[in-house]
């Protein structure tokens, strides 16, 4: 009994005296993860080595669920889909997104409302950004292809959402419409934190503007640029509302991303084990990437 009470003690004197207080703190915040985060993703794990069957019983049938995912066509196509709008939309969002910023450093009248005005598209969510953007590319009435004709880029209207290489292009104009303005602040606000000296000093020695870019701009904003096209990687990877609603995954599954693919496999064909041996494939390759990607970009500056 001695030995509790001088452990209770203890414990109550380092709190008396704020010592481990931040543990208390925090304490309410990593249960809260552990609800919501932590539990769905381990139930996912462990319903992904069963086959859910009627009245929601279970049948475990172990890495089944995994190889018949690895081995779908329909899975391939799915993972093939994603890349492709995902690495083109953080391409895409850098270079445009690097320019805005770059054109929004130098003060110019009218730059603060020309930044507010971009910034708008990501106030939109992304529910509305594809309703908004199926009207406008509707292959009948739709607003872009008139605009289009009328300015001779384009003769007769495009069905947009119902050919396969068009659909895809339109979704990635889509999400690059909404998404854009995080890349551009988050570079623009990263190149407010680069002395102004380096540029003088660039200009004194008679570097262009190219080559300041190269060597002051885009050094200083490399670890902007990592976090960035991570967050950007990794919620393009995991997109879901704005296909959805636009194309629902057509035409001919040409628009099918991962989490369509999922979404379909639980909720309409209502193979929840299988959909969940996806979801966790699918984390697996997120994880995998960021790995690799921050590893290879902090060895440069280890190695520098």
């Amino acid at each position: 009994m001695n030995k509790k009470t001088d452990k209770i003690a203890r414990i109550k004197s380092k709190l008396n005296k704020g010592e481990n207080l931040g543990y208390i703190f925090v304490l309410p915040t990593v249960i809260f993860l552990l609800i919501i985060m932590i539990f769905p993703l381990g139930y996912a794990g462990y319903i992904s080595f069963f086959e859910v069957l009627t009245h929601m019983d279970k049948e475990f049938v172990g890495f089944t669920n995994y190889l018949a995912a690895l081995t779908s066509a329909e899975f391939w196509n799915s993972v093939y889909v994603t890349i492709l709008y995902t690495v083109s939309s953080v391409i895409i969002h850098m270079v445009i997104g690097f320019y805005l910023a770059s054109m929004l450093t130098t003060k110019v009248k009218g730059s603060s409302i020309f930044r507010f005005l971009l910034l708008i598209p990501w106030m939109v969510s992304q529910v509305v950004t594809g309703v908004i953007w199926r009207w406008i590319l509707n292959a009948q009435y739709g607003v872009g292809n008139d605009i289009l004709v009328k300015i001779g880029v384009i003769k007769n209207y495009l069905p947009w959402l119902a050919e396969t290489t068009l659909a895809k292009f339109s979704i990635i104009v889509a999400y690059t419409w909404q998404c854009l303005p995080f890349v551009m602040i988050m570079l623009y606000a990263g190149m407010q934190t680069i002395p102004k000296q380096q540029y003088e000093a660039a200009k004194i020695d008679g570097a262009s503007r190219f080559q300041r870019m190269i060597y002051i701009t885009i050094p200083n904003l490399k670890h902007v640029i990592l976090v960035t096209s991570l967050m950007d990687f990794i919620w393009a990877f995991r997109c879901f509302d704005l296909p959805q609603i636009m194309t629902n995954g057509g035409p001919y599954r040409s628009t099918e991303l991962l989490s369509i693919y999922i979404y379909k496999n639980t909720f309409e064909y209502f193979k929840f084990g299988y959909a969940s041996a996806v979801s966790i494939l699918m984390l697996l390759m997120v994880l995998t990437f960021s790995i690799f990607y921050t590893n290879k970009m902090l060895s440069g500056d280890l190695n520098e």
